[in-house]
């Protein structure tokens, strides 16, 4: 797959995204993870897409992924609010306010 190709779909999962079609957002970026997993924005918006599709779980996996991928400090400040919203939405409050305070530290560096 070419740049422009790749860069194709995923404007077109961002587009699902924004339009509230997450389950086909989902599907593209399950697919662009697979072909590129070392890039972290497409883990990022998978992670996304899981959280908005109620699978939480797999939101949480897709952020851990997207943290390890994504070297710079301020970047990684939305790994840890998916995070938190992901374990918020399964009731685990405690695992969500350790990772509230770890986005607060991480925009504030």
């Amino acid at each position: 797959m070419n740049p422009r190709e790749k860069e194709a779909l995923a404007v077109l999962g961002y587009f699902f995204l924004s339009h509230r079609k997450a389950e086909k957002a989902r599907t593209l970026f399950k697919a662009l993870v697979a072909l590129f997993p070392e890039e972290a924005r497409f883990a990022e918006s998978l992670s996304y897409a899981y959280l908005m599709t109620g699978e939480y779980e797999r939101s949480l996996a897709a952020a851990e992924d997207y943290l390890l991928l994504e070297k710079e400090r301020k970047r990684q400040a939305l790994g840890y609010l998916l995070k938190t919203l992901a374990y918020r939405s399964l009731g685990e409050e405690e695992n969500a306010c350790e990772c509230l305070n770890a986005y607060l530290v991480s925009i504030r560096k």
